[in-house]
């Protein structure tokens, strides 16, 4: 019950002159898959993000990822991204991204870093005043020798 009430209290208050601003946050949760592994090589990974909408069709965004934990090691990226939007069918919009990250990537105990980038396409739907529901496939490069693919769902709200 005080977890409703807690996530009832944080929506009214970001929902709070939501059309007039354009910064907003939000987060996604899904599963992720990571290539060139040997057993499991599957997760699930989310993503928190915060962004600044710089007209109707552009927005960029800064983002942190948990991409994985996996057999023998796990993945991390922190990265800014640009993110285009398309209308489709009434409130419906098609997305696209392309940002840079710097990956954080762990392996048998060793870890290595390396500025990479990822690619996305999704749809996003709007559920409210300034909220807004989102699907999204990503592909984010790893060491030049690995990938992960997050598939996810998640919400962002202006504020």
């Amino acid at each position: 019950m005080t977890v409703k009430i807690i996530l009832a209290s944080l929506l009214a208050f970001v929902s709070l002159g939501a059309g007039a601003n354009p910064f907003y946050g939000g987060g996604n949760i899904g599963l992720t898959k990571l290539t060139n592994c040997e057993q499991n090589c599957t997760g699930t990974g989310f993503n928190a993000l915060l962004g600044y909408r710089i007209s109707p069709y552009l927005s960029a965004e800064v983002n942190y990822a948990k991409l994985g934990d996996f057999s023998g090691g796990s993945a991390n990226s922190r990265g800014v991204a640009l993110v285009s939007y398309w209308p489709i069918i009434g409130d419906l919009s098609a997305m696209g991204r392309i940002g840079a990250n710097k990956t954080e990537f762990t392996r048998d105990g060793i870890t290595t870093d390396s500025n990479e980038y990822s690619l996305g396409i999704g749809a996003t739907y709007p559920i409210g005043p300034g909220v807004s529901l989102r699907a999204q496939w990503e592909y984010f490069l790893i060491n030049k020798q690995y990938s992960s693919r997050p598939l996810t769902v998640g919400a962002v709200w202006s504020f």
